[in-house]
């Protein structure tokens, strides 16, 4: 048995190259209404800044120091994204849903 890449099969990339490995650690994330909310508990960074990506890798909106994130240009899909903050722990990457 031959083993298939992903990329060849879905013609996407495997990766990210701009997305972290790590999840952001002491964050939710919900949608709601076309809009992202990251839930720190509290403790809300002083620098946020959301990049969103489609699947295939390219980067379809940015936002910073600014939550909830309006999703409402994007269409119905899975999306990944990338929040940069001021602390190490909360930096990182998850994907969303968006119906």
């Amino acid at each position: 048995m031959s083993k298939i890449s992903t990329k060849s099969v879905l013609n996407l990339p495997v990766s990210i190259p701009e997305l972290s490995q790590e999840q952001p650690q002491g964050v939710t994330f919900r949608v709601v209404d076309k809009h992202l909310y990251a839930d720190f508990g509290g403790n809300v960074p002083n620098k946020m800044v959301f990049n969103i990506y489609s699947i295939d890798g390219r980067l379809m909106l940015t936002q910073s120091g600014k939550n909830p994130v309006n999703l409402s240009a994007l269409k119905t899909g899975v999306y990944a994204v990338q929040l940069i903050t001021d602390n190490k722990a909360t930096t990182g990457s998850t994907l969303i849903r968006l119906q």
